[in-house]
């Protein structure tokens, strides 16, 4: 059952280079829609997606979040469920009881609409206790929160060889999550 949560991570991360979104600073570790400006798109735990092994609290510690951007969660759905909990006293004590939202398809990708806080955690109390959890803080459009300095530094305009290199990325790119996603049909017949 992991390595179906590793596949479906690898999987959202194959979908989000296919869709036409651009990775920039690679040590940003925001993907960011070349289509909107100023969307990014936040793979929570990054390669490891929203498991026990993500350092969370870490990974989100840097992390400016803002009305208009989605957060992905990519997890194994046979082994974890992700609670959206009411309040910050929930949050702390890890109180998974009466949530407002119970995300369970493995991949959900949650747009942020309105400033403010949000708070996620596992379904299982005890993962929670043990830091499987995620606070995000919603700025305005524009808003007054400092941006961390590796999102203030703009990559440079891709060259004509980059930009063949990137076409030949995401059709290599296209291969694989089309080698997976038949892999993953076949091992259910």
């Amino acid at each position: 059952m992991k390595r179906n949560g590793v596949v479906m991570v690898a999987v959202a991360f194959q979908l989000l280079l296919l869709s036409g979104f651009s990775c920039g600073d690679e040590s940003s570790n925001v993907v960011e829609d070349t289509k909107v400006k100023n969307k990014r798109h936040h793979v929570v735990g990054e390669d490891r997606g929203w498991d026990s092994s993500s350092d969370i609290a870490s990974w989100s510690s840097d992390r400016l979040f803002m009305v208009g951007d989605d957060i992905w969660f990519a997890y194994s759905a046979a082994e974890e469920m992700i609670a959206e909990l009411k309040s910050k006293e929930e949050f702390e004590s890890c109180d998974v009881s009466n949530p407002i939202r119970t995300y369970v398809d493995g991949l959900n990708i949650i747009p942020l609409v309105d400033e403010g806080h949000r708070y996620f955690a596992s379904s299982k109390a005890e993962k929670c206790k043990n830091g499987l959890k995620l606070h995000v803080d919603v700025a305005p459009i524009g808003g007054h929160l400092p941006k961390p300095k590796q999102l203030l530094a703009q990559p440079p305009k891709p060259s004509a060889a980059t930009s063949r290199q990137l076409s030949l990325l995401r059709m290599f790119n296209y291969l694989i999550v089309s080698c997976t996603a038949v892999f993953l049909l076949a091992q259910q017949f």
